[in-house]
């Protein structure tokens, strides 16, 4: 006998993976949590279950107390019959008055509102969190190419928009980490997110990572997320904090607070690659060159007596 549940919210990318197929097998579950699991669709689209209310594009939000991990595990088949999907023998989910998730970020402002006092603030308070395994512990798998990526690659952009270059350096930053979405990825994609979303306020062009490289440098989850990341299909907690910047100082950082807690290190890897490209923004923006001050107070410092030309053309190769 199947348990039925209801879903309240449902994101564009799900909507549209649904509508392609009124009837039949959309995909199979590929993880599964406690409160939560993931699908991949036959058009090769993630879509995200969870009975957490935080909306994005790709999640489908729904009432249960369910353990997901028993009742929807791994390889799973799903199978949408009109209004209801159907998930292996055991869970039926109503679609029927889910509501849609939409949101986009609009920079209509000409300038950003925070300034670098504020990324400053936001700064310690990463400092003082426990950055274990992250992208700014020194003793963690992704720090020092991080380092390395911030320092030759992403700082050079405000004066030589080379993504070329860039997206080779970030490929050596991609998949390095622990977790179910690498450090690596999850503070480019906080990066790129950022970018892309505030780029027409100085003026720029977006910046993309191919997603064929991608998935032959991490797991196929976490390069989808990178993905949707950079084309903007974002959650409310990362596409508030980007809105911040626009809107107001004190927000930004509350928002910045709100998004830490996310997995064991993804909150603040995400939080470091927004607060990175929010800072260059604003260098661009302001003709100052204080990105750096920031990297020094995050503990990217880069060993300076490795930066020669071969050493930096080892990293980008």
């Amino acid at each position: 006998m199947r348990t039925g549940i209801s879903a309240t919210q449902l994101g564009e990318i799900t909507s549209q993976s649904f509508s392609k197929t009124r009837s039949g097998r959309i995909g199979e579950v590929i993880a599964s949590f406690q409160n939560s699991f993931y699908i991949r669709t036959r058009e090769d689209e993630l879509v995200f279950v969870t009975n957490r209310s935080l909306g994005s594009p790709i999640t489908l939000n729904v009432t249960s107390n369910l353990d997901f991990e028993k009742l929807a595990p791994v390889t799973t088949t799903v199978t949408l019959d009109e209004d209801q999907l159907l998930i292996g023998d055991l869970v039926t989910i109503s679609i029927a008055t889910a509501r849609p998730y939409q949101i986009h970020i609009e920079p209509h402002a000409s300038r950003l509102t925070v300034n670098h006092n504020t990324l400053g603030d936001v700064a310690f308070i990463l400092g003082i969190l426990d950055f274990n395994s992250s992208v700014l512990d020194p003793n963690g798998i992704s720090h020092h190419q991080c380092e390395r990526f911030t320092r030759t690659v992403a700082t050079p952009l405000r004066e030589d928009p080379d993504h070329e270059q860039f997206a080779r350096a970030a490929l050596e930053l991609t998949g390095l980490g622990t977790g179910f979405t690498p450090s690596g990825d999850d503070f480019l994609g906080g990066f790129l997110a950022t970018w892309n979303s505030l780029r027409g306020v100085i003026g720029r062009s977006k910046i993309f990572l191919d997603f064929e490289l991608l998935i032959n440098r991490t797991s196929w989850i976490s390069a989808k997320l990178l993905d949707y990341m950079q084309r903007e299909l974002l959650d409310y907690q990362v596409a508030h904090a980007i809105r911040s910047a626009l809107e107001d100082e004190e927000e930004f950082i509350l928002a910045v607070e709100t998004l830490l807690p996310r997995g064991h290190t993804s909150g603040l890897d995400i939080s470091t690659g927004i607060v990175l490209a929010t800072s260059l923004i604003l260098d661009i923006q302001n003709n100052t060159r204080l990105t750096e001050t920031l990297l020094n107070q995050l503990g990217m410092y880069l060993d300076f007596s490795e930066t020669n030309t071969e050493k930096t053309n080892a990293v980008l190769e």
